[in-house]
């Protein structure tokens, strides 16, 4: 009954979703994301922020909309620099930058290569980069964009990004890793419940036993992810746009795994991505199309790598 109870959820996810993270949703009158930015020395940004973007933020953002977007006008770099000027702030022309990025027409193209119903449209008004899809059925999924991500990639980029979660939503992945953790669960339960005893008499066994089986559930999820890459890869025809976006975005990771024993240490971590760097390295590698079903290369490479870290830890 406890994880029954759980699918309503799942199919409601990208409402809650939207509700909780959304700050726009995009559909086909309203496409584009407008991205404004100022480039200031380290000394000018403080100020700024105080005396600028915490108290009027939300405003600045409201006119730019209603006096460029909603009239049919583009945001332009004189009308930013006038508008800042209005509020006591005197930038340099080539400081400003002004983006704007046709999402939804990227998420059309790739959804219909995939041959699926194109998703809600979710943007998320934050720093990280980031993309997540949602839905178990996918007539009802969503897919989570922030600013962070088209802050920092292109759109071939964006596309193989947007790829990457198309195909988690045309394998109803969301709904494949709720089976696994609901296994994991059911399987846990039964041996505590059959085994009781031995827990009992064996300090740590419990805990132990319940470390093991959620690395091997992590470890598990990780081949979804693989497969969604090489699946990215192969329909966008660019593995080295996806590769470029991951190298963008997981910095921290890259510096991460740069120790001895890392990438190890990253596979056996409960996260349901494979290390970063494996990520990067099979993508660098695809230079023709796999023979191979990509479940089958995504799992083929994912031991393969755990082995030879394995075998170099020893």
């Amino acid at each position: 009954a406890l994880i029954l109870s759980q699918i309503p959820l799942l199919i409601i996810a990208y409402k809650i979703i939207e509700f909780s993270l959304g700050d726009w949703v995009l559909d086909p009158t309203n496409r584009h994301v407008y991205l404004v930015g100022i480039k200031l020395p380290l000394e000018e940004y403080s100020t700024l922020l105080t005396r600028f973007f915490y108290p009027h933020r939300f405003e600045f953002k409201r006119r730019i909309y209603e006096e460029t977007i909603r009239v049919g006008r583009e945001p332009t770099k004189d009308y930013v620099k006038s508008l800042l000027e209005e509020y006591g702030f005197s930038v340099d022309y080539d400081s400003i930058v002004v983006k704007r990025v046709d999402l939804y027409s990227i998420v059309e193209r790739v959804f219909r290569k995939f041959g699926i119903p194109i998703p809600r449209v979710i943007v998320s008004n934050i720093v990280i980069p980031n993309a997540a899809a949602t839905g178990v059925l996918r007539g009802l999924s969503g897919l989570l964009v922030t600013t962070g991500l088209l802050t920092r990639l292109d759109e071939e980029e964006v596309e193989a990004v947007i790829a990457h979660e198309a195909s988690h939503v045309k394998h109803r992945d969301p709904f494949l890793l709720f089976i696994l953790i609901s296994a994991e669960y059911l399987t846990r339960v039964s041996i505590a419940l059959t085994f009781w005893h031995i827990f009992v008499s064996i300090p740590f066994l419990e805990f132990l036993y319940l470390l093991f089986s959620l690395t091997l559930l992590f470890f598990a999820a990780k081949f979804i992810e693989a497969r969604a890459d090489i699946e990215a890869a192969l329909l966008t025809g660019k593995p080295s746009k996806l590769a470029n976006a991951l190298k963008k975005i997981g910095t921290r990771r890259l510096l991460r795994e740069r120790g001895l024993n890392a990438r190890l240490s990253a596979w056996l971590l409960w996260d349901n991505h494979p290390p970063i760097t494996f990520r990067i390295e099979t993508l660098e590698k695809m230079k023709a199309p796999p023979v191979e079903n990509p479940w089958k290369l995504a799992i083929k490479g994912c031991l393969k790598d755990f082995l030879n870290c394995l075998l170099k830890a020893a």
